[in-house]
This record gives C-alpha cells, sequence and structure tokens, in this order.
C-alpha cells in the first residue's frame, strides 16, 4: 500500500505501453553493469578509487529501476489478474538485493578512498563479500527476468 503513496505520481503506461516491460529492461541491464563494475572495483583499489563514481551512479540508477519495476509489476499483475506466479515472488526482493549491492558499493568506495586505495585484510575480505553480493544480485535478475519471460511466452 505504501508503494501506491509514494509512486501515486508515475504513469502506468508510457505511449500506450505499460510501464513494466519498459523498465524492466533498464534492471536488467543496470543491475549486472553494477555488479560488473563492482568485480572491478573489488580486484584492486586503485581500480576502485577511480571507477567509483560511475558504479555508484549505475547502481544508483538500478535500484531506482528496480523499485518503479516493483511497483509497475504490481499494477500490471493486478490489472491482468495475474496471482502465485513465481515471477512476482521472486520480482519483490530484486529492489532490496540492487539496493543492498548499491550500499556495499558505496562502502567499498569510502574505505579505499579513506586508504588511498590499499587494502588491509578486512578490505579484502569486504570486497570479496561485495563480489559475492554482485553475483547473487546477477542471478536472482537473471531468475526472475527468465520467470517473467515465460510467465508472459508460455
Amino acid at each position: 500500500m505504501q508503494d501506491h503513496v509514494y509512486l501515486a505520481l508515475l504513469p502506468d503506461e508510457v505511449l500506450g505501453l505499460p510501464l513494466h516491460p519498459l523498465v524492466v529492461h533498464g534492471v536488467v541491464v543496470l543491475v549486472p553493469l553494477a555488479a560488473l563494475g563492482t568485480w572491478v572495483m573489488a580486484s584492486s583499489g586503485r581500480r576502485s578509487v577511480r571507477y567509483s563514481p560511475a558504479v555508484v551512479f549505475v547502481a544508483f540508477v538500478a535500484v531506482l529501476s528496480a523499485f518503479v519495476a516493483r511497483w509497475s509489476g504490481q499494477q500490471l499483475q493486478e490489472e491482468l489478474g495475474f496471482s502465485g506466479a513465481q515471477h512476482f515472488e521472486l520480482g519483490n526482493y530484486v529492489p532490496w538485493v540492487a539496493l543492498l549491492l548499491f550500499v556495499v558499493i558505496v562502502i567499498l568506495t569510502f574505505m579505499d578512498r579513506q586508504n588511498d586505495a590499499s587494502r588491509n585484510i578486512v578490505g579484502k575480505i569486504f570486497a570479496l563479500v561485495c563480489s559475492l553480493i554482485a553475483l547473487g544480485a546477477v542471478v536472482l535478475v537473471v531468475i526472475t527476468g527468465h520467470s517473467g519471460a515465460e510467465l508472459v511466452w508460455s
């Protein structure tokens, strides 16, 4: 119910097309792109400092896209009368995982900038954790997208 309050100003359609299929393409591109950037950042403190502004931006837009996709998917689900599909259950997690990825990217950015791009053991472990979260985010987006495609095309 709270999603409806915050996103009431968003249109349900863009040029006659439902918003959800349009915005999910942003999620499908931007979350893996943010994950790729996370892996580059995790590979070295210097790369992290160099590429973090772009990766943080991409991850931020991915989070926004994921929340809009979730909201528009709920709207479309109600409109079309779908219920109980795995896609909708998985789709509820994608924005939160994208947000988690964004948060760890920001933390890694601050850690590497504070330490002049040199990592101690904590920094190395956190970079590994970031890499695993990025992998999980990509897997979740792929599974969610695949289940949505199956729902539409079967």
